[in-house]
C-alpha cells in the first residue's frame, strides 16, 4: 500500500490586475488664448487711432487753410473779330483792359453787354466767358482773373446800332412792347453800339426792330 505524497508549498496568490483607465483629454488652457486676443486688441485700437488722427489733421488743414486774393495775367489771342483769354480757371472776375483804339466797338465782355462792364479804365464781369466781342483792327488788351467774386444785376437788354429806329419786343406770341420809338428806352452808346434795356424780368423775349442791322439779346440777371 502506497503512502501519498505530503506537499508544504502554500498554493500561489491570485493577484488581480487592474486595467490602466482611461487617458482623459487635457483640459484647454484658456489662459494660453488671451495674450493673442489682447495683442489683436492693441493692434486695433492703435489703427483706429492712426486713422483719427489723420482724419483730424486732414480737416484742421482744409479748415485752416489760408487763402489769398490772387490776380493772375492771362494769355489773350485774337481770331476774326474776337479775343479769346486763357491761363486760368473761370473763377472770380474777369477783369480786361482794352485800348481806346478799339474799345469803341467792343459791345460783349465775357458774356455781358458793355453797359454793364465798364469800370473806369477796365471792364469787369463774373468770369465764366472769357471773351471780348466785337474788336476792329490792331487790339492789344490785357487781361487778368481776379480770385474775388463779383455779382452784376441788369434788366432786359438788347445792343445793336442806330439803324433801328423803332422796336417790337415778344415774348412767345405776346406783344409787349409794339413799334415803340427807340428814343422811349433807356439807352447807352458806345461806338456803333447802343444797348438798350426794358424791365421784363426774368423774360426770354424776341426784340424786332425796324433796320437790317444785327441784334444782340440778353436777357438780364436779377438780383
Amino acid at each position: 500500500m502506497s503512502v501519498p505524497k505530503l506537499s508544504f508549498r502554500s498554493p500561489p496568490l491570485r493577484i488581480k490586475i487592474r486595467k490602466p483607465a482611461a487617458k482623459l483629454p487635457e483640459p484647454v488652457n484658456i489662459e494660453r488664448e488671451e495674450p493673442v486676443l489682447k495683442s489683436n486688441h492693441k493692434v486695433l485700437y492703435l489703427a483706429a487711432a492712426v486713422t483719427l488722427l489723420v482724419l483730424l489733421r486732414t480737416v484742421s488743414a482744409s479748415f485752416f487753410k489760408k487763402t489769398f486774393h490772387t490776380i493772375k495775367k492771362l494769355k489773350c489771342r485774337r481770331k476774326d473779330r474776337t479775343i479769346s483769354c486763357y491761363g486760368a480757371d473761370p473763377v472770380g472776375t474777369f477783369v480786361i483792359e482794352i485800348p481806346d483804339s478799339c474799345s469803341g466797338s467792343v459791345y460783349d465782355v465775357g458774356g455781358y453787354p458793355f453797359s454793364v462792364a465798364k469800370h473806369d479804365k477796365f471792364f469787369k464781369v463774373p468770369a465764366k466767358d472769357l471773351s471780348i466781342k466785337d474788336v476792329n483792327g490792331k487790339c492789344e488788351a490785357t487781361a487778368y482773373m481776379d480770385s474775388n467774386p463779383m455779382v452784376i444785376t441788369y434788366p432786359f437788354t438788347w445792343i445793336t446800332t442806330n439803324q433801328h429806329t423803332t422796336f417790337t419786343l415778344l415774348d412767345g406770341n405776346q406783344v409787349i412792347v409794339d413799334k415803340v420809338s427807340a428814343q422811349l428806352f433807356e439807352s447807352t452808346a458806345r461806338g456803333p453800339w447802343i444797348a438798350y434795356t426794358y424791365d421784363i424780368p426774368g423774360s426770354t423775349a424776341k426784340v424786332v426792330g425796324d433796320g437790317s442791322d444785327i441784334i444782340h439779346v440778353y436777357n438780364g440777371v436779377s438780383a
